[in-house]
Order: structure tokens, then C-alpha cells, then sequence
């Protein structure tokens, strides 16, 4: 009979891997470089977006810049027209990373998209929103707009 722990050489723990979780951090989190856009809860196509970047599009285009200082690799937001709007609006929305443009996509009232935008190694971000049709008076929004990395 072999008692356990007595004369046996004893087992290795089973190996465990290390993985690294993704830090997000939300826009709002951050220092606008240009642009006065808002941080709060706003829908779009009938969902609430609690951590928001809302803009304006009484002037357009309007423009955001932010400072990612290379530190960053995604840009992740559902993007559209709020709710609030006239039901004839339709906006741009684009991402540029250093001058380069990452994203553009028209979207109408009723309409969203999550985006999954690649940022790494970029430097200045630079979310641009333009009226199309409607009232130019309504928002769009950024819902939920966080960096990861």
C-alpha cells in the first residue's frame, strides 16, 4: 500500500497561463483636445447609452480630437442619430487616426452601429460628424464609447 505524501515524488500544480485583461476606459474619461461635445446618457434606435458622447450638429462638420498618446488599440462605440431627432435626419460619422481616415458610415434616424475601430499606434483621434438631412439642430451620439487597449 502507498501512502500519499510518503516517498512519491509530488506533482506539479497544473500550469497556468497569464492573460492579460484589456483596460477600457470611456471618452468621457478623457480631455477633449477640440470640439464641445457632451457626456451623457442619450438613445439611439431605442437604446439608452449611459456613458455617452453626444454632438451637436448645429455647426458641421463637427469635429472631436482626442490625445491617445500611442497608448491605445480600440475604439469601440454604437453610433447613430438620437432619438430626439427629426425623423428625416440623416449624419456622417468618421474616425481618423493621425489624418487617416479609420471609419465613415451615413446613418439615418432609427438607424445604429456598434463600431470596433483600429486605433493602435495612433496618436491624435479625431471623430468627425456631419448633417446630412433634417432639422441641423439634433445630436448624434457615440454610445457607450470607450478605448481599449
Amino acid at each position: 500500500m502507498v501512502v500519499a505524501g510518503c516517498g512519491e515524488p509530488s506533482q506539479s500544480p497544473p500550469a497556468t497561463t497569464t492573460t492579460q485583461r484589456a483596460e477600457s476606459r470611456y471618452l468621457g474619461e478623457f480631455t477633449v483636445l477640440a470640439g464641445n461635445p457632451a457626456f451623457e446618457i442619450a438613445n439611439v434606435n431605442g437604446q439608452p447609452y449611459a456613458n455617452s458622447v453626444v454632438v451637436s450638429l448645429f455647426t458641421s462638420p463637427n469635429q472631436i480630437e482626442y490625445d491617445l498618446s500611442r497608448d491605445w488599440q480600440r475604439l469601440k462605440a454604437t453610433v447613430g442619430v438620437r432619438d430626439d431627432a427629426p425623423a428625416n435626419s440623416r449624419a456622417r460619422f468618421e474616425v481618423y487616426g493621425d489624418g487617416n481616415r479609420l471609419y465613415r458610415k451615413d446613418l439615418s434616424f432609427g438607424q445604429a452601429e456598434k463600431i470596433d475601430v483600429d486605433v493602435t499606434r495612433v496618436l491624435r483621434l479625431r471623430m468627425v460628424n456631419t448633417w446630412l438631412t433634417g432639422d441641423s439642430t439634433y445630436s448624434v451620439v457615440w454610445g457607450d464609447a470607450i478605448l481599449e487597449r
